[in-house]
């Protein structure tokens, strides 16, 4: 049975970062690539550092760059989410951009999402 932690992940929502979304390119009549405007939202969020546990399960050229460990209800794409082919959204917190590399989805634990914030590119 799924549990309903939202309300608790929001309740200990500390920081507010901004989440932007890459857009889809378009192309445009001569069949060149144009580069969307991306979308940017802010969240509350809860922001920890990743244990030892969280990173050694890590695939490995993630590892080294993971920073946060990221629990929210906001709607986040990682790099591994397979909807096919999309960037993975950018969150930016205390003027560092982070990569999302999704780490547990919100089916996982209750209409939240746990995602690790990566430095540099995803």
């Amino acid at each position: 049975m799924l549990v309903d932690v939202s309300d608790v992940v929001q309740s200990l929502a500390e920081f507010t970062v901004s989440i932007s979304r890459p857009a889809v390119p378009t192309f445009d009549a001569a069949g060149h690539k144009v580069a969307g405007s991306p979308t940017v939202t802010s969240a509350s969020v809860v922001l920890q550092r990743p244990s030892t546990d969280v990173i050694q399960r890590l695939p490995e050229g993630v590892r080294a760059d993971a920073r946060w460990l990221m629990h929210t209800t906001a709607d986040v794409r990682g790099a591994k989410d397979g909807t096919g082919g999309h960037l993975p959204d950018q969150v930016t917190y205390d003027g560092t951009t982070y990569t999302v590399v999704e780490f547990e989805g919100q089916t996982a634990h209750g209409l939240y999402r746990r995602v690790i914030l990566m430095e540099g590119g995803g």
